[in-house]
């Protein structure tokens, strides 16, 4: 394995990336302006063609910041190396996450497990709102 380190290389457990995802959640891991410069967009839409396809961000403009593709609410960020893919979205306004990681190399179930996943955690949401 080359380059065990930095873009495409970057190993982690459930457990690891859940104390990374809380820290960055807490803005916790770096200094209050570090933090905003990680999530602050560029000034160039992505066009169409760099766009990702997932049905919850259709028609919205995207933008990308420091390793992450951004909309007005959602942070996603995507990798894979040699026979893995992994996705994570996170949600601005909530403390949502969903991140997915996979040992297998097929773009097209990442697309849909994550379009699945995301509505189904939507509607679970809902749902309980309306019961709480």
């Amino acid at each position: 394995m080359n380059g065990v380190l930095g873009d495409g290389a970057v190993y982690t457990s459930i457990n690891d990336f859940h104390k990374y995802n809380n820290a960055l959640q807490e803005e916790s891991i770096v200094s209050k302006d570090m933090h905003e410069l990680i999530f602050k967009p560029s000034s160039m839409v992505l066009p169409e063609d760099e766009k990702y396809q997932f049905g919850f961000l259709k028609d919205m403009d995207e933008h990308y910041a420091m390793g992450w593709f951004l909309t007005d609410n959602l942070a996603l960020h995507t990798g894979s190396w040699y026979g893995t893919r992994t996705i994570v979205v996170k949600e601005f306004g909530r403390p949502l996450t969903i991140a997915i990681f996979l040992n297998f190399a097929s773009s097209d179930t990442r697309t849909k497990l994550i379009e699945e996943t995301y509505q189904l955690v939507n509607e679970y949401i809902k749902t309980t709102a309306n019961n709480g």
